[in-house]
C-alpha cells in the first residue's frame, strides 16, 4: 500500500477530522483482487459511458474476489442496508449482516465519516478507496484492511448502491502502532481516462 504524494488535497466532510481526501488517481499497488474489480468497473464505464447498474454486475468477471465482495443499498440519506456479503466479509462479524443497516455494523464514533464518504461516492460519482486500521468484530480487535467502494445504479438509473470488496490482512494486527485511523480517498470518475489507467 504505497503512499502517493499526488493524493494530498484534503477535503473535510462529516463531523470528524475529514471523512476523505479527494484524489487525482488511485494509489499504486492496490490488492490484485480489488484491482480486478476496479478494472471490470472501469471497462463497463468506458464501454457504456455510464455507471454500472446493480443488475448488470457480473460476478463471474471477478469470481476469485467473490468471498471479499459486498453490496449495500442506500434506502435513505445516511442509511445503507447490506444486501450481499461474501464469505470472508461475513466471517469478520459475530452475527449475520445481510439485511442489517451499516449503522448497526460500524462503531458509532466512525459513523459520520463513513456515511459522508458513502454519500459522496454516490453523489460525485467516484471510486472510494480506503486503507488502514479497521475493527474486526468477530475477533474483537483491530487489523489492517484495504477497501474498494464503487457506485451502482438501481433499475431507474438512480445512484443507490455501494459495492466493492474488502481485503483484511489478519497477520498484521495490534502490534502495528504506526497505523492510525483509516485513510479514505475519493477519486471522481472524471479522473479515470483511458490514458490514466
Amino acid at each position: 500500500m504505497a503512499h502517493d504524494k499526488r493524493n494530498q488535497r484534503v477535503t473535510g466532510h462529516g463531523t470528524g477530522n475529514g471523512a476523505f481526501r479527494i484524489a487525482d488517481r488511485m494509489p499504486d499497488g492496490i490488492d490484485s483482487l480489488l484491482q480486478g474489480i476496479l478494472d471490470y468497473f472501469l471497462a463497463h464505464l468506458r464501454e457504456s459511458d455510464a455507471v454500472i447498474r446493480k443488475a448488470q454486475i457480473d460476478p463471474l468477471a471477478f469470481h476469485k474476489a467473490l468471498p471479499k465482495v459486498w453490496i449495500y443499498e442506500r434506502i435513505a440519506k445516511h442509511d445503507f442496508v447490506c444486501r450481499l456479503a461474501g464469505d470472508d466479509v461475513r466471517s469478520m462479524y459475530a452475527r449475520p449482516i445481510v439485511g442489517c443497516s451499516l449503522l448497526d455494523l460500524i462503531r458509532v464514533q466512525h459513523a459520520p465519516d463513513v456515511m459522508a464518504h458513502h454519500e459522496a461516492i454516490l453523489a460525485t460519482p467516484g471510486v472510494g478507496y480506503m486503507t488502514g486500521r479497521v475493527y474486526l468484530q468477530s475477533l474483537e480487535r483491530y487489523g489492517i484492511g484495504e477497501r474498494l467502494l464503487l457506485p451502482a445504479l438501481d433499475e431507474e438509473g438512480r445512484p443507490s448502491f455501494i459495492w466493492g470488496a474488502t481485503s483484511y490482512n489478519i497477520a498484521e494486527m495490534d502490534d502495528r502502532s504506526d497505523v492510525t485511523g483509516p485513510n479514505r480517498l475519493l477519486i471522481p470518475l472524471t479522473a479515470f481516462s483511458a490514458e490514466s489507467c
